[in-house]
């Protein structure tokens, strides 16, 4: 099963947190937003997971690497030159999403 995680978003609320720090990766209880992400995706037996990214993109993309370490496959959508919102990013990453003929 194929999973998405939208994690390109600016966290402009987060503010000056996310000026230096992308919003999926700051830690509650310590442990980044986007890792529990993927935990729960993995508990839910979702084993490709795509990520789109923007906002210090290449940060989150280090961050996740390949998903292994996560228990995951995972693929990394970066969005450029500009920001594509929720529908964008998912049609960025459409062909991942319809790869594999099942629902996501």
């Amino acid at each position: 099963m194929r999973g998405f995680i939208l994690a390109a978003g600016l966290g402009t609320r987060l503010r000056p947190l996310t000026e230096v720090l992308p919003k999926p990766l700051v830690p509650i209880a310590g442990v980044p937003l986007l890792q529990r992400a993927l935990g729960q995706l993995r508990a839910a037996v979702v084993r490709q997971v795509g990520v789109n990214t923007f906002h210090l993109g290449e940060r989150v993309a280090d961050f996740i690497d390949d998903g292994r370490r996560f228990g995951v496959q995972a693929t990394v959508f970066a969005e450029a030159p500009a920001i594509l919102g929720t529908g964008g990013g998912l049609k960025n990453a459409e062909s991942f999403l319809r790869s594999g003929g099942e629902a996501f």
